[in-house]
């Protein structure tokens, strides 16, 4: 029995590291503000609505936000989806739109580019079938570990390869770079 509290304590330290380690479903953007003659608006603060869309003209509005932004020397910060969370699943091309203090959005609308679809990371982890085991691959898709399990295996520990428990027949092969 004292032996099953010390499992159970770590167990759960271990599952809030997975559920503290969530992806945020926010995305950081910055713009300049312009008036007609190319300068930038007075010092100020300024209400955007962020819109996203699946065209880029039309199309569906597929999230939406207002925010009161900082605005100096024509340039805000903000971060999308820090009022409405982004649950998007960016699995196909988005387009922003911003509008100021509700009037006409501006055009064209902004073609999202590579960073945001980060937010689609968790989903790239796929199931394979029993006996395939998993590899990981850097950047140039070079296998750098490979997993491969026979039987039950439990492995438990936080962080990054730190150790654990580990049953059944198990094979950890890692690749030399």
């Amino acid at each position: 029995m004292k032996h099953i509290i010390p499992i159970i304590l770590f167990l759960i330290i271990g599952i809030s590291q997975f559920t503290s380690a969530q992806i945020p479903q926010t995305m950081s953007y910055q713009g300049v503000l312009t008036g007609i003659d190319g300068s930038p608006v007075p010092d100020g603060t300024a209400s955007l609505t962020f819109r996203l869309y699946n065209s880029s003209e039309n199309g569906d509005t597929l999230w939406q936000e207002t925010q009161s932004v900082q605005v100096t020397n024509g340039i805000f910060n903000v971060i999308l989806g820090s009022n409405i969370p982004l649950n998007l699943p960016f699995d196909e091309q988005y387009w922003l739109g911003v509008t100021i203090s509700g009037g006409t959005e501006l055009t064209p609308r902004i073609t999202l580019t590579a960073s945001p679809y980060s937010l689609n990371s968790h989903s790239t982890i796929a199931e394979t079938e029993p006996g395939q085991g998993l590899t990981i691959r850097d950047s140039n898709g070079e296998a750098t570990h490979q997993f491969s399990a026979n039987g039950d295996v439990m492995h438990l520990g936080i962080g990054t390869f730190l150790g654990g428990i580990v049953s059944g027949d198990t094979t950890i092969v890692p690749f030399d770079t």
